[in-house]
């Protein structure tokens, strides 16, 4: 890592990034779940992310570019590699009924500036952990809106090519839980374009405000989780089918399926990678056994 460190020195020097050595990757995961990994790299502006990722892969360097680390698995076992977050990578801007909000601004901190300035269509997303970056690459969403139904454009690094391009909503290949980016991770989000609509300040305070207020009634926010493990199916509610299948309260470790909202695997307290593994394992073989329906994991496992 030193010779990653070398470089990184001018960015840190120019106040464009800084970095974390030996990072225990439990304290950064949303699921309190992850082993070390040999450095977590914070860049600070577009540039610079696309600039570290590239001398990352001219010096064939493992590295993984991840957003708030909100809907992924950690591996127990160290990561030897680089692990860059664009959690602090912000920047919002208006533009009439457009916005554009760079890939580390979170869901939340969107929605409120989008609240304050009195513009609507985001409510749905309120209340969703991660960020544009993340939000953008899985087509996030709540109910039956989701990213998709916002994003005008996106900007994005292709680290192949190693240019910047920009491409309308309607060419990112959206679909449910997915997008050209989660197709080809060699294209990093930079940055997205929202078209929304003129409302009313107290209207859209009072519409979130709810949501939130709905989430903290239905989901286990006070436990470490990665939010719904699995993707909905066309048959059935999926987490409505393991509550009635007899699984909530099932458990390996401390990883359990959870009692207040069974789409949800939380983390008790010591849950290992390994733990909520083989939990997603046995309640998928046991719906596959008892229904005859096959689950897709949501969450990503970084390994």
């Amino acid at each position: 890592m030193e010779t990653v460190l070398s470089f990184l020195e001018p960015y840190q020097a120019t106040e464009q990034a800084e970095w974390i050595v030996s990072p225990q990757m439990a304290q950064y995961t949303s699921f309190r779940i992850g082993g070390r990994a040999d450095l977590l790299v914070y860049p600070k502006s577009a540039e610079a992310l696309c600039s570290i990722v590239d001398f990352l892969a001219e010096h064939k360097i493992k590295h993984v570019v991840l957003g708030r680390m909100t809907n992924l698995l950690f591996t127990d076992e160290d990561y030897h590699g680089v692990v860059i977050c664009t959690s602090k990578i912000k920047g919002i801007s208006l533009d009439g009924l457009r916005a554009t909000a760079e890939c580390g601004v979170t869901l939340a901190e969107l929605c409120r500036f989008l609240r304050d300035s009195s513009l609507t269509g985001h409510e749905f997303a309120y209340g969703i952990p991660g960020s544009i970056g993340g939000a953008v690459y899985m087509n996030a969403g709540a109910g039956e809106k989701s990213m998709s139904d916002l994003v005008t454009s996106v900007t994005y690094y292709d680290t192949v090519k190693r240019e910047t391009y920009t491409v309308l909503g309607k060419d990112c290949s959206f679909a449910y839980r997915s997008s050209m980016f989660a197709q080809d991770p060699s294209k990093i989000v930079l940055r997205a374009e929202f078209l929304l609509a003129p409302g009313d300040r107290d209207v859209i305070a009072a519409d979130m405000t709810a949501r939130m207020e709905k989430r903290a009634a239905s989901q286990p926010l006070e436990f470490p989780s990665a939010g719904s493990v699995f993707k909905r199916h066309s048959a059935c509610i999926v987490s409505k089918l393991i509550d009635e299948t007899g699984l909530k309260g099932l458990s390996v470790g401390d990883a359990e399926v959870s009692r207040k909202h069974a789409g949800f695997i939380i983390n008790k307290g010591h849950a290992t990678a390994k733990d909520v593994q083989a939990l997603i394992a046995e309640v998928k073989a046991i719906i596959r056994q008892r229904h005859a329906i096959e689950l897709e994991e949501e969450i990503l496992f970084i390994e």
